[in-house]
């Protein structure tokens, strides 16, 4: 009998291409152990070895030359492994890169999901003597372990930051801080506030400053190494139970003892802006503002940065216009106001989506290429130079800066 060709073999090829990419891209992801001297002697003890997950481009094995690197900061409690194992939407962010490669919509380059989870839930990736400092973590423990380990191109034009939620305000943070260090940054959906938008968060909600209130005398109660055992089992107990109004009060612990902490007070060593009276529940000014300029104080972070923001390669913000924080809609709508109103060039993602329910979208489809877009693929011209491993342009090269896409919303 004569067999007929069979109609499914070139989609059975596909398919059988698409899963040996896959595995191979799973077997080049790499979980490792970074180690983390920045986060010595902090109040509350971290780890000094800190996971991360690092994705090498397909030819990483095969070729010689160095790369880019694109540096993730996940959000609040999230793990690194949560941005491989398909938890989010079915997301392998490794197998992604390789894919959108495959396709010509991006180049090569090194994925770092870089960890910025403690026992509050989050660091924010900012310094504090309460939490450690993680914004030194990932700016030199992160990128020096990287570029000892890996074939980097070690200058800022071929790095660049992304993260989302908790991790978006991070690589906000850190980009217009570091611009000697992170050359481009694009931030999902990124907790940045208006003026009076933290209060409008659920943080700072009635409820939840209620219930940190009645507990806060409780721990003052107790010596500073039986309030933190006891604020880590409390911290436990409310993460365990998913319930949505416990999540907000663990965040507050978390939040404080990052931006509005208070060395002399007994664990959870916060200034809390609000405190019980015989009148009732009243805020301190003062206090408050603390809280508020951990994600705000916008005006002022841009005009202390403009130089810094100007620097960069390329910036772009991604936000869905149905999330849940308003606040955050809010923050981002006037964070990119700040930076066209002096003249800094940023390019504005908005989409009908929630806070993280388009991120693998988000990520796959928009953050990867726009990195790899404005990053530099070619270490030539460039020579090491400082202690950070990082590279400048040679005295006879001109390293050619991309030319930004006009702004749009």
């Amino acid at each position: 009998m004569i067999r007929k060709p069979c109609c499914y073999l070139p989609a059975l090829f596909v398919l059988l291409t698409g899963a040996c990419s896959a595995t191979a891209n799973r077997d080049r992801t790499q979980p490792v152990s970074i180690p983390a001297p920045s986060l010595r002697g902090s109040l509350f003890e971290n780890d000094l070895e800190q996971p991360a997950v690092v994705c090498p481009p397909p030819s990483y094995e095969s070729t010689t030359g160095a790369f880019p690197v694109i540096y993730y900061l996940p959000g609040f409690t999230t793990d690194v492994t949560e941005y491989i194992d398909r938890s989010i939407d079915g997301l392998h962010m490794g197998e992604s890169m390789d894919r959108l490669i495959a396709t010509g919509a991006a180049r090569e380059a090194i994925i770092v999901i870089v960890n910025g989870r403690n026992f509050l839930g989050g660091s924010f990736y900012v310094n504090s003597p309460v939490t450690g400092n993680w914004e030194d973590f990932v700016v030199k423990d992160v990128v020096s372990y990287v570029d000892r380990t890996y074939r980097t191109i070690r200058a800022p034009s071929a790095r660049g930051i992304a993260g989302d939620s908790m991790g978006g305000f991070g690589a906000v943070h850190t980009a217009m801080r570091h611009p000697e260090v992170f050359g481009a940054v694009y931030a999902i959906s990124p907790a940045l506030a208006a003026p009076g938008g933290l209060s409008k968060s659920p943080m700072l909600a009635p409820d939840k400053v209620e219930a940190y209130l009645l507990t806060e005398p409780e721990l003052r109660r107790l010596s500073p190494d039986e309030g933190e055992r006891e604020l880590r089992e409390l911290m436990d107990e409310l993460y365990a139970s998913h319930y949505r109004f416990h999540y907000y009060r663990a965040m507050v612990y978390a939040y404080g003892a990052a931006f509005a902490f208070d060395v002399h007070a007994p664990p959870a060593y916060i200034d809390f802006p609000f405190e019980r009276t015989v009148a009732g529940i009243v805020e301190t000014q003062e206090s408050l503002r603390r809280f508020e300029v951990g994600f705000g104080d916008l005006d002022e972070k841009v005009r202390a940065n403009e130089a810094n923001l100007r620097r960069l390669r390329g910036i772009a913000l991604d936000w869905g216009k149905n999330d849940r924080h308003r606040w955050i809609v809010e923050g981002c709508e006037h964070f990119a106001a700040l930076l066209r109103a002096a003249g800094i060039a940023v390019e504005v993602r908005i989409h009908d989506g929630g806070h993280t329910d388009r991120l693998r979208e988000s990520i796959e489809s928009h953050a990867l290429p726009f990195l790899s877009e404005h990053l530099a693929s070619s270490s030539s011209g460039l020579t090491p130079t400082s202690a950070h491993g990082r590279m400048v342009p040679a005295a006879d090269v001109s390293l050619r800066e991309p030319q930004r896409k006009d702004e749009r919303s």
